[in-house]
């Protein structure tokens, strides 16, 4: 019995090694199990910092196809970054982490962006033609 609690939140019997310590609890444990923790704060870290609930993020990643907005890489919940507006919080696009560092590095300047494109189609000695007929066919 004392290597066994009752998850107050999901009412499973579970061993004590599956809830976390906390010293003000008589047992010093946790009333909810880790597994129902860690659901609860992953909807509400959502929902806090994007007003958004994990069902509404994960119908925007459909509507996306699970590819990144910007360069069309595979992406997941887990893996899925929000492009959004820090001052207003409107959400645009779920992208790549590593579209997301690039829009946040150039400080959400297309300026920058294009530039370093520019830098990187030179390296490559990429005809500035073809770039240019790259971009266009983007939109």
């Amino acid at each position: 019995m004392g290597d066994r609690k009752v998850c107050s939140k999901c009412r499973w019997e579970k061993h004590v090694s599956e809830f976390g310590k906390n010293n003000s609890k008589r047992d010093r444990l946790n009333t909810w199990c880790n597994t129902c923790k860690s659901e609860y704060f992953k909807q509400h870290y959502v929902k806090k910092k994007y007003n958004r609930t994990l069902e509404e993020t994960e119908q925007i990643l459909i509507d996306q196809t699970r590819e990144c907005a910007s360069d069309g890489t595979p992406i997941n919940m887990k893996t899925r970054k929000m492009h959004h507006n820090k001052e207003t919080g409107q959400i645009y696009d779920l992208l790549c982490h590593s579209c997301n560092m690039v829009l946040g590095y150039a400080h959400h300047d297309y300026r920058v962006i294009l530039m370093c494109a520019i830098y990187q189609a030179k390296l490559n000695n990429i005809d500035f033609g073809e770039f240019i007929d790259f971009l266009k066919s983007k939109f």
